[in-house]
């Protein structure tokens, strides 16, 4: 049963671009269940890949595997190692390193295919020899725009890495730049991760604008665009609503067209109106294009809060809601015996925290655990619908 069945060589990089020198670690490992040690190991390298140099195997408890420059049959780079008995450097269950430079052509185009043939000293049974074939993946040119520190790790189970991404502008022009982080592990899954750049001569500031309004009262709110080019350069803006909405007439923006300088800001004025809307969120976006035909859409979000209510007392048709501001726990009444009851609670974001269904009397809610601030309710109860602003304190 002698063999070195379970034996392979592998690869500590993963993916190259073109044009680039790479540096391979390698492991040589023997999987033998028994005695048969490794004694020669070669490569091949397809066209468009050149040697820069190679090192010796090391770890065998046997000695080296060498770098011998010589050729076995279908082999172009080959390694070789033995005791002073003959028999092979690296004994069952061992790994043995060194490290791979190569050449990498920039016409290089699909991946590199590595072969591989590990050599027992052919005691026992076979087999005695293992052909495979390691691949790297070719990442194309260097991105001059995109670097990452991380290339290849170790993560275990449960723990997570952090790859950072940095982005430079330099020297390229507007436009959108697209690449995909390709993401592969040992046992052969790959995730693909799309990444983009946007480059504008027009910088925004900020990308995105959110305000909370009461019912019929209006605000003005500014976006900052500096134009970086070296020339003037054109920008128009206007308003646009999702599909399908029904309020479209509560966003305006000035100015609609303007010529900006060289290096210089200018505001684009947005009026808010809430006159008319019901409490919700309404949503919006500024869409800005410039003499490049170059497009920047800017999300504006509307919150419009329920109407004032009393602190303490009757909110208006019949519910009272008390105390107002609470610490934990506030108590809702109604003059009249309400049915299915329930009760919803929004954060000043618009987002809801809290839903309480098919309440029964006594009508109570606890907001321990809750963040303080200002909250909006809202109490469904059949056809009826309450309202009313909370005060939840530390």
């Amino acid at each position: 049963n002698k063999s070195i069945n379970g034996s392979y060589l592998q690869s500590g990089l993963t993916g190259f671009y073109a044009g680039d020198t790479i540096s391979i670690p390698l492991t040589l490992h023997n999987g033998s269940p028994d005695s048969e040690w490794l004694k020669d190991m070669g490569i091949v390298l397809p066209n468009g890949i050149s040697l820069i140099s190679t090192e010796s195997f090391i770890g065998g408890s046997g000695g080296a595997l060498n770098y011998t420059g010589l050729t076995v049959p279908g082999d172009t780079l080959k390694w070789h190692g033995e005791t002073a008995a003959g028999w092979g450097v690296v004994y069952g269950g061992e790994n043995a390193q060194s490290t791979l430079t190569l050449y990498v052509s920039p016409t290089f185009s699909g991946n590199l295919e590595i072969s591989y043939r590990i050599y027992g000293d052919i005691y026992g049974a076979l087999p005695h020899t293992i052909d495979s074939v390691i691949t790297l993946s070719n990442l194309g040119q260097e991105l001059p725009w995109l670097t990452f520190a991380l290339s290849s790790d170790t993560i275990f189970e449960s723990e997570q890495k952090e790859v950072v991404l940095t982005f430079n502008s330099s020297g390229l022009a507007q436009g959108v730049y697209t690449c995909d982080l390709e993401v592969s592990s040992g046992f052969d899954q790959q995730y693909i991760i799309p990444v983009e750049l946007k480059v504008s001569y027009l910088q925004f500031n900020p990308l995105t604008v959110y305000e909370e309004l009461y019912p019929d009262s209006s605000l003005t709110s500014e976006i900052l665009i500096t134009n970086f080019y070296h020339l003037p350069f054109f920008v128009s803006a206007e308003v646009d609503y999702p599909l399908g909405a029904t309020d479209t007439l509560w966003l305006e923006v000035a100015p609609a067209a303007a010529m900006i300088p060289s290096n210089t800001t200018i505001p684009l004025v947005l009026q808010l109106n809430a006159t008319g809307l019901s409490f919700g969120t309404y949503f919006a976006t500024v869409s800005c294009m410039d003499q490049q035909y170059f497009y920047t859409e800017l999300p504006v979000v509307l919150h419009v809060l329920p109407a004032m209510g009393v602190e303490m007392g009757n909110v208006g048709n019949g519910m009272l809601l008390y105390p107002n501001p609470i610490q934990d726990i506030f108590n809702i009444e109604f003059s009249n015996e309400m049915n299915s009851v329930t009760v919803e609670i929004f954060n000043s974001t618009g987002q809801r925290v809290l839903i309480q269904t098919e309440l029964a009397p006594p009508y109570q809610l606890n907001l321990a655990g809750y963040s303080a601030g200002l909250y909006s309710v809202r109490v469904i109860c059949g056809d009826k619908v309450f309202t009313a602003r909370l005060v939840k304190k530390n």
